[in-house]
C-alpha cells in the first residue's frame, strides 16, 4: 500500500552563511531573445512570482499523451496532488538510486523518478506543488515547494527571510529566489588552477562599475531544468535546495513560465 510522504528527514535549520563569491567587474553579454520558448534564447527572461504568473493547467489525460509523445520534454510540470511513495527491496542497483522506494502520483498516469535518493525520501506536505521535470517520458521528481508571492531577490535575502522567520518545511524542500545565474567562469590562471564555482550574483551596482559583483556561492544540479550548459550568465526565478551535507544552495531549475505547465490529480 502506497505510504503518501514517506521519511521526515528532519527539519530546516537556520545554516551556516554560505561563501559569497566576488567577481571582478565585466560587461555581461547581450542576449537577444527572439523566441520564449526556447530555453537557449530565453536567458534574459525576466524574473517570475510562480504564485502570480501561474503556469498554463493541463487535464492529466493531455499530459500523459504530451509527456509521451515528447511535447513537454525538457519542461517543468507542477502537479497539485499526492507524492506516493512505497518503500521496496534494495535488491538491485537501480532500487538503490532510488533509494529503495518507488514513487507515483496518483492519477497522474505516467512513471515517476526521484532526481536524487535523497528527494525519494524527502516528504512532501500536503498543499506543496510536487516540482518535475520531463525527461524521456517519464516525470522526474525535483522536490515539493510552497509558491510565494513575495520572492526573494537574491540569495542573501531568501537566508534573511527564512532567519528571521523559522520554517518548518522538511530537507528535500524547494524555494524561490531571483538573481542572476553565472556559469562557465574561466580559470583565471591559464587552466593551470581550477575555476571559480558558479553563483547567483547579487546585482551589480552599475552607478560605480568599479565596484566587484558581489554574489553567492552556489552548486547547480546536473541536468538543471531550463538551464542551458552553454550560457554563461542569465536572469530569472531560480528553485533552489538546500545541500543535505554542507548546507550550500543548490540549484534544481529555472522557472520559466512560457515553458512550465501545471496539472491538478485526484
Amino acid at each position: 500500500m502506497a505510504l503518501v510522504a514517506g521519511v521526515a528527514l528532519g527539519q530546516l535549520r537556520t545554516p551556516t552563511p554560505p561563501p559569497v563569491a566576488r567577481i571582478a567587474p565585466a560587461t555581461p553579454p547581450v542576449v537577444s531573445v527572439s523566441d520564449p520558448a526556447t530555453p537557449s534564447d530565453a536567458a534574459s527572461a525576466d524574473p517570475a512570482t510562480l504564485a502570480d504568473a501561474t503556469p498554463p493547467r493541463l487535464r492529466a489525460v493531455d499530459l500523459a499523451t504530451q509527456i509521451r509523445d515528447g511535447t513537454l520534454d525538457g519542461r517543468l510540470v507542477f502537479v497539485d496532488g499526492e507524492l506516493a511513495v512505497t518503500p521496496v527491496g534494495c535488491t538491485s542497483l537501480a532500487t538503490v538510486r532510488r533509494a529503495c522506494a518507488e514513487l507515483a502520483i496518483p492519477g497522474v498516469g505516467v512513471a515517476v523518478e526521484p532526481a536524487e535518493p535523497s528527494v525519494a525520501l524527502a516528504p512532501a506536505p500536503l498543499g506543496t506543488w510536487l516540482v518535475t521535470v520531463v525527461r524521456a517520458g517519464t516525470l522526474v521528481y525535483l522536490g515539493s515547494l510552497v509558491p510565494d508571492r513575495d520572492v526573494p531577490t537574491s540569495v542573501p535575502a531568501l537566508d534573511r527571510q527564512l532567519a528571521t522567520a523559522p520554517d518548518d518545511r522538511p530537507q528535500g524542500s524547494l524555494f524561490q529566489a531571483n538573481g542572476t545565474l553565472v556559469t562557465n567562469i574561466p580559470s583565471p590562471c591559464n587552466n593551470l588552477c581550477p575555476p571559480p564555482p558558479p553563483y547567483l550574483a547579487d546585482g551589480r551596482n552599475w552607478a560605480n562599475p568599479a565596484l566587484p559583483e558581489t554574489g553567492t556561492v552556489v552548486d547547480v544540479a546536473r541536468n538543471a531544468a531550463e538551464i542551458p550548459a552553454d550560457t554563461e550568465r542569465f536572469d530569472g526565478t531560480f528553485l533552489l535546495a538546500r545541500g543535505a551535507d554542507d548546507g550550500r544552495w543548490q540549484v534544481v531549475a529555472r522557472y520559466v513560465p512560457s515553458r512550465a505547465v501545471r496539472v491538478q490529480v485526484p
